[in-house]
């Protein structure tokens, strides 16, 4: 089956003199990852990729090796920007930080990025847990966060998040954030200190200056604040 198709990305080029995160349509790259990481879900992933047409047992390997004399796209790239490039596509969010982007990967042209992006997918793919943290969404990272690290306590309360947003998009700086649970009863009710804790374990494992987080019950009422 061929690879998927990536249309062609804007100009790259040094970031304007404006905030790094900015919205997927003025990106050189959001919409190649975005296309490179629906690929993935919409076909099943690295078997669709690298599935063999059963007419010819070497066509895989074949098509897969690169050229003779030509070197592969990891080996153009600096470690720096295939990491980049990586953790870009599997944050989960819908923009990319341009300013470090470039700063790692403003050596290459945009068809030398194109085969970079294509080569990292690929890597994420072949890769199963690379695969599923691609996959999964900010409040399975988040569970997956606190039952590492989290107290007790911590780890029962995150149970009960249903939702969390604003971990794709920071910029380190006053950053937002908010977490949805189950629990009923808001501030005056019997999980205000389930709140807290969930709070306490956003700020472990998240980083900002001066950022804020909310936590919500499923009625939408406050249960709890915190910085992070």
């Amino acid at each position: 089956m061929s690879q998927p198709h990536y249309p062609p990305h804007p100009g790259w080029g040094p970031p304007a003199p404006q905030p790094p995160r900015r919205s997927s349509s003025g990106k050189w790259i959001a919409i190649v990852a975005a296309c490179a990481v629906a690929a993935f879900l919409i076909c099943g992933g690295i078997a669709i990729l690298i599935k063999d047409d059963g007419h010819s047992p070497s066509s895989t390997s074949a098509a897969s090796a690169p050229a003779a004399g030509k070197p592969s796209a990891k080996a153009t790239v600096s470690p720096e920007c295939w990491e980049w490039i990586r953790q870009e596509l599997q944050d989960g969010s819908d923009s990319i930080d341009a300013a470090s982007g470039y700063a790692v990967c403003g050596n290459l042209s945009p068809a030398e990025m194109d085969a970079a992006i294509e080569a990292v997918t690929k890597e994420i793919a072949a890769d199963p847990s690379a695969l599923a943290e691609a996959t999964q969404t900010q409040a399975e990272k988040f569970q997956a966060c606190v039952k590492a690290d989290g107290t007790p306590g911590e780890k029962i309360a995150a149970e009960h998040v249903i939702k969390v947003t604003g971990t794709d998009k920071r910029s380190s700086i006053a950053d937002t954030a908010e977490v949805f649970t189950n629990y009923t009863g808001g501030l005056l009710g019997p999980h205000q200190g389930d709140g807290k804790l969930i709070a306490s374990a956003f700020a472990s494992c998240y980083q900002s200056e001066n950022g804020l987080v909310t936590v919500y019950d499923k009625d939408g009422e406050i249960l709890a604040n915190g910085n992070w």
